[in-house]
C-alpha cells in the first residue's frame, strides 16, 4: 500500500487546510506553498489561506485520522513564518 502524503480538511471555522507529510513530500510543493523545507526533522505541514503550520513529530497514521482530529493537531501546530 502506498503512503498517502496529502489530505484536505475543513476546520470548524470553515477554513480549508491542505496537509502534507514532509517525509514523502517534494521540495517543489514547499516552494509552491511558500514554507521552508525541513529535511532534518520532518513533520506534518498544514497550509491554508489563513496560515501555514508544522507539527512535530508527524503522527504515524495521520492519513487515517478523522478530520476533527486533524483539526485539533492543526490547532496545536507551530506557526510557520
Amino acid at each position: 500500500m502506498a503512503m498517502i502524503d496529502e489530505r484536505c480538511f475543513t476546520d470548524s471555522a470553515g477554513n480549508e487546510w491542505e496537509v502534507f507529510d514532509e517525509r514523502t513530500d517534494s521540495p517543489r510543493r514547499a516552494l509552491e506553498c511558500d514554507y521552508p523545507v525541513q529535511s532534518a526533522d520532518p513533520g506534518l505541514v498544514f497550509v491554508s489561506r489563513v496560515g501555514r503550520k508544522r507539527l512535530w513529530p508527524c503522527p504515524a497514521d495521520w492519513h487515517r485520522l478523522p478530520d476533527e482530529v486533524l483539526a485539533d493537531l492543526c490547532a496545536r501546530a507551530a506557526e510557520l513564518v
